[in-house]
C-alpha cells in the first residue's frame, strides 16, 4: 500500500509545464520485515506521476530466491555492476555478453514506471526469464517487492560520491529528458530531495544498515575503480562461484570502460533509444547522449561550483555521519 502526493514547488512546475512530467512523493504505508529496520522511519521518494499504476504491480511482484537484485541509486555504477554480475552468473559466457543486449539479459524492474509508456511488458518478461535472473533496480527498500524480504534473496547495492553522482545525473537528464536547468539548479534539487528517486542520502543509509545481513552486498563505484579484481573476488565469493586468475583476468579487460563504452551490448545506448522515444525526441546516433560518458572519480572538481561542493559535503556528513558512515573523502 502506498500514498501519493503530488510535488508542488518550482521543480515539480519545471517538469510538469516543460515535459509534461508531473512529479509525486512516494510513502510506503506497509511494513517492511527486516528487523534492523524496524526502528527507521521510512522516507517517501520522489516518482513521477507513471510511477502509479504499477506500483503495487511492482510490491507484489514475485521474487525467486535464487534472483540477484542489482540496486542503486542513478548514476552510481549500476551498468558496471550488472554487467559483473551476469558475466559471474553466467560462467563467464562472452558471446552471449556481445551478442545479447544488457537490457535482456539483466532487466531493469521498474522502466515501465518511470518512463511515459502504455506498455505493461517487463513484469511478465522477469517472468519468463531463466533462473538465476540478474534484475536491475533504482527502487529504495520501501519500494522493492515485499516478496524480497521473505524469500531472502541476494542482494547488490553500489553507491557513490554524490558529488560525482549528481554530475552524471544531471547530464543523463538535461541530455535525455531536457529538464532545462543549471547544475546549480540540479544540486539544490537533489539536496531538497525533488528528482526522481531522491532521497540519494535516504536510499543508501537503508542498505548501509542492512549491510551485514547474510544475503547483501554493499560496496561502491570507487571500490570497482580503485581494485576491480578484489570487488570481482568478493563479488564471486557472494555467488558462491569460483574462477581462476585467468577468466578474472578476461572478465576485468571485458569491464574495462573503454570495452563496455564501445560495445553496443553493454553500453546501454538501448536504453537511451528507448527513453528517446518514449519522451518523443528524435534519435541520432552521432549527437544522442551517451550513457556511459567518462567513468572517473572526482569529476565534480571540474564542473561544480566551490559553494556546490561544500554544501554536498554538509550535507553528506549530516545524513551519514550519526550511522558511521564515511565512504566519500
Amino acid at each position: 500500500m502506498f500514498r501519493f502526493e503530488e510535488l508542488q514547488n518550482a521543480v515539480a512546475d519545471n517538469f510538469k509545464r516543460k515535459k509534461g512530467i508531473r512529479l509525486f512523493n512516494v510513502f510506503p504505508l506497509d511494513c517492511i520485515p527486516i528487523e534492523t529496520l524496524k526502528s527507521w522511519t521510512f522516507k517517501p521518494t520522489c516518482m513521477p506521476l507513471q510511477y502509479q499504476t504499477q506500483a503495487e504491480a511492482f510490491a507484489n511482484f514475485k521474487v525467486r530466491e535464487d534472483d540477484i537484485w542489482i540496486v542503486t541509486y542513478p548514476k552510481c555504477g549500476t551498468t558496471w555492476a550488472q554487467e559483473m554480475t551476469w558475466m559471474l552468473v553466467n560462467d563467464m559466457n562472452f558471446d552471449e555478453a556481445n551478442s545479447v543486449d544488457l537490457t535482456e539479459r539483466s532487466i531493469f524492474f521498474e522502466v515501465e514506471g518511470i518512463a511515459p509508456t502504455d506498455k505493461c511488458e517487463v513484469l511478465e518478461l522477469l517472468n519468463k526469464q531463466k533462473s538465476p535472473r540478474v534484475i536491475k533496480t533504482h527502487l529504495p527498500i520501501g519500494l522493492l517487492p515485499r516478496d524480497i524480504w521473505l524469500k531472502k534473496c541476494k542482494i547488490m547495492y553500489v553507491t557513490r560520491d554524490p558529488k560525482d553522482m549528481i554530475v552524471s545525473y544531471y547530464h543523463q537528464m538535461n541530455n535525455i529528458v531536457s529538464c532545462n536547468m543549471s547544475i546549480e539548479e540540479f544540486v539544490e534539487c537533489i539536496l531538497t530531495d525533488n528528482m526522481i528517486y531522491s532521497s540519494f542520502w535516504n536510499h543508501v543509509l537503508e542498505f548501509w544498515l542492512i549491510r551485514n545481513k547474510f544475503n547483501v552486498l554493499f560496496f561502491t563505484y570507487e571500490d570497482m575503480k580503485r581494485d576491480l579484481e578484489g570487488i570481482i573476488g568478493k563479488t564471486s565469493t557472494f555467488l558462491e562461484k569460483d574462477y581462476n586468475a585467468k577468466q578474472i583476468s578476461l572478465l576485468m579487460e571485458h569491464l574495462s570502460f573503454k570495452n563496455m563504452k564501445a560495445t553496443p551490448t553493454c553500453n546501454n545506448e538501448s536504453l537511451v533509444k528507448m527513453i528517446y522515444s518514449a519522451y518523443k525526441l528524435e534519435y541520432d546516433e552521432k549527437t544522442a547522449f551517451k550513457f556511459m560518458r567518462k567513468g572517473l572519480i572526482g569529476e565534480h572538481k571540474k564542473e561544480l561550483t566551490p559553494y556546490c561542493i561544500v554544501r554536498i559535503n554538509a550535507k553528506t556528513k549530516e545524513m551519514f555521519e550519526p550511522y558511521g558512515l564515511n565512504l566519500y573523502t
